[in-house]
């Protein structure tokens, strides 16, 4: 059995409106295909925090975004994979032009209560419980 160990990090975007960009997974996804999410993925081998943060945001809805601050840690185990990530805060000025990758089929615009009462993830609406 071979154990992979990575370090995720991961945006909770707010845009002028106090709206949240959530993602929605294709079915392509290896962790949790079909499901919602939030921007973001792994850190390369000797890459910055800082770097990996602004290649994945480019990579998944190609935003400029604006770090705010350090919202969470966590961590996540399936089968042979454990998973750290690294959430912050970051607001977003231009949030009309989002641009999905291909491991990605749609995104909504929520409220921090709306995704704290609607049928979304238990771990989602941790992530917001933080902000």
């Amino acid at each position: 059995m071979t154990q992979s160990f990575w370090i995720a990090v991961k945006w909770l975007i707010q845009n002028p409106e106090g709206k949240y960009l959530i993602i929605y997974k294709s079915d392509l996804d290896e962790v949790n295909p079909n499901d919602f999410d939030i921007p973001g993925g792994r850190i390369n081998r000797w890459e910055k925090i800082e770097d990996a943060l602004h290649r994945e945001i480019k990579e998944e809805v190609w935003l400029k975004v604006v770090i705010q601050k350090l919202n969470n840690t966590r961590w996540f185990t399936k089968e042979e994979l454990h998973l750290v990530w690294i959430t912050f805060l970051a607001t977003c000025s231009d949030y009309e032009h989002i641009t999905l990758s291909h491991e990605h089929t749609g995104f909504q615009r929520r409220t921090k209560e709306e995704i704290l009462n609607w049928d979304f993830p238990a771990w989602l609406k941790e992530e917001f419980q933080k902000i």
